[in-house]
């Protein structure tokens, strides 16, 4: 390949490879539904498997309802406890409370 180094622009030396190939490698392909071409068919989503859940995080977590979410959401976002970066995933603002909660809470 030397001989085709010169052909190549200078930034092909900063270029890496995927890290989301080398995830792949090491996950069953055929548990992730891809959104890629569109909404899956309804026999192939597990609709009733993400009611299920949805029923077991609120029920774990004492949310009461999937209303109250969103109202949990704002009341933390309110008392500073949480923040939500540009994907809405939370961000625990104070470290001693997310250690606490790591600890004691949820047992990491």
């Amino acid at each position: 390949m030397a001989e085709y180094d010169n052909l190549y622009s200078e930034d092909v030396g900063s270029f890496f490879r995927s890290p989301v190939r080398e995830i792949f490698k090491k996950v069953d392909l055929n548990s992730i539904y891809s959104f890629a071409g569109g909404y899956p068919s309804a026999e192939t989503f597990p609709l009733e498997l993400i009611r299920q859940t949805m029923s077991d995080v609120i029920e774990k977590y004492g949310l009461n309802s999937s209303a109250n979410v969103r109202r949990v959401k704002d009341a933390l976002k309110k008392k500073e406890v949480l923040t939500f970066n540009e994907k809405d995933e939370p961000v625990i603002l104070d470290p001693l409370f997310e250690y606490w909660l790591r600890k004691y809470f949820w047992g990491k």
